[in-house]
């Protein structure tokens, strides 16, 4: 897992995007678990720095609220990771 900066700066904020409304702390210890990490990418995107990997995680409980559900609580997070299974972002549905 790599930095968390720029999720914590676009999805974290009070900027008009999708936001979590769990700790960083928290989102951090979902991220390196090892049921998410062994998650099965579902599928790729092409990006001017390679290809994404996407995993889509859902869990027990709300994590946050989706800007395309007019901001309704959402359990579900899509995690993008390089090809070494770097972080490079991650967001919920």
């Amino acid at each position: 897992m790599t930095d968390l900066s720029n999720v914590v700066e676009e999805h974290f904020s009070t900027k008009n995007k999708s936001q979590f409304t769990i700790s960083q702390d928290e989102l951090r210890s979902i991220l390196t678990d090892k049921n998410v990490v062994g998650t099965p990418v579902t599928r790729t995107l092409d990006s001017a720095d390679g290809i994404r990997y996407v995993r889509e995680v859902t869990l027990d409980k709300p994590i946050g609220t989706d800007k395309f559900s007019n901001f309704n609580p959402t359990s579900t997070m899509t995690i993008l990771t390089d090809s070494h299974g770097n972080l490079i972002t991650v967001c919920h549905e």
